[in-house]
């Protein structure tokens, strides 16, 4: 910029010196004319220099704060990073005077301890072998019965798996037909009245009797067979399980745990299979209603061991822990709600209870 402002003082000075000559100017005021421009050119040169250097430092400035900015920005990309990684893994789920599961964590790996095996009988003092903690189960009979049902609903998956995975299109219109009809009425259980809940257990009863229901214009058999009846066992037990999980676990309160509750005893009466089943999806979603706290298996992954405690899949990852502990106390909350409530008979007279106290 001082070059061109050299150039164009020259090139005024050369005009001003060709008009002298020309006898234009008189030699007065062609000096004074150019001692002006030499002074304006002084003044100029200087204002052009403080513009560089005013130029030049408020570049480096914008310069250092670009930089400080990406630096930031990298930070915090960083720091998300380590977060995100860190929600991904669950934390260590706290069970109450029992030694919590531990968390999935590179820091802290799981330790190794010996696969889970039922107390020895103690003879007929049965009391004190119910309260004796032998490795991390608190009750031998308990522990037996829940062999006894987890191999029931084996055994059962097992039998209805073809049908459960048939592609024929008959076939997946039948299963979607028997799910709808069999989860719609535990879906709308609510504590309005004896009489609501009792028209469910009515609904869910006549479902699983194998009786032919109607649903819009469309009339479906459960009982065609034994896989399409025992598929709808299998779905109402499994469902009421999720109602634990999901309606009881978020509620503010006890009543979904009771209005669940009496209709699960209700259709428990008319068909004990039901209960059996139910019983099963509950303590393999929830081990600590056995009770019994599963120790690690030699070989056995942290992913595979917190599913065995009741994590689920949440997309490509295990559930957050806040979300498993929720799930836990749903399921403690309806079961509790069982084993104490009385059975809502069909006709909405209390009776005795299928599971009480003493079987919890």
């Amino acid at each position: 910029m001082i070059d061109k402002q050299s150039k164009a003082m020259s090139a005024l000075k050369s005009a001003v010196g060709q008009l002298y000559k020309e006898g234009r100017l008189n030699p007065l005021t062609a000096t004074k004319f150019e001692q002006e421009c030499g002074s304006v050119y002084g003044h100029v040169i200087g204002a052009v220099k403080q513009l560089n250097t005013a130029i030049k430092r408020v570049n480096e400035e914008q310069a250092a704060k670009i930089l400080a900015q990406e630096e930031a920005k990298k930070k915090e990309e960083e720091r998300g990073k380590k977060e995100e990684a860190a929600k991904q893994l669950p934390q260590e789920p706290v069970v109450a005077q029992q030694p919590p599961p531990p968390s999935v964590t590179e820091q802290q790996p799981l330790q190794q301890q010996q696969p889970l095996q039922p107390p020895p009988s103690v003879g007929s003092n049965s009391d004190q072998q119910n309260s004796i903690i032998n490795g991390n189960i608190i009750s031998s009979s308990a522990f037996t019965e829940y062999q006894k049902l987890d191999k029931q609903l084996k055994e059962l998956e097992q039998g209805i798996h073809k049908f459960v995975v048939d592609k024929n299109p008959d076939c997946a219109k039948m299963r979607s037909a028997l799910k709808l009809i069999t989860v719609t009425p535990i879906n709308s259980i609510s504590a309005s009245s004896n009489e609501h809940m009792a028209s469910k257990v009515k609904e869910l009863v006549h479902i699983l009797d194998g009786k032919e229901t109607t649903r819009g214009q469309k009339r479906i058999n459960p009982g065609i067979n034994n896989l399409t009846l025992n598929y709808c066992f299998n779905v109402a037990a499994s469902k009421c399980v999720d109602q634990a999980c999901e309606q009881v676990a978020f509620s503010d309160n006890l009543v979904p745990a009771f209005s669940i509750a009496a209709v699960i005893t209700g259709i428990w009466q008319r068909h004990p299979l039901f209960g059996d089943l139910f019983l099963a999806h509950l303590y393999k979603r929830c081990p600590y209603t056995v009770p019994a706290y599963w120790n690690k298996k030699s070989g056995e992954s942290n992913e595979d061991f917190l599913r065995r405690l009741g994590y689920s899949n949440d997309g490509d990852k295990l559930e957050e822990t806040d979300k498993y502990l929720l799930k836990m106390e749903g399921c403690i909350k309806l079961y509790a709600a069982i084993i104490q409530g009385p059975l809502l008979s069909l006709t909405c007279r209390t009776l005795t209870v299928c599971h009480t106290v003493g079987c919890g």
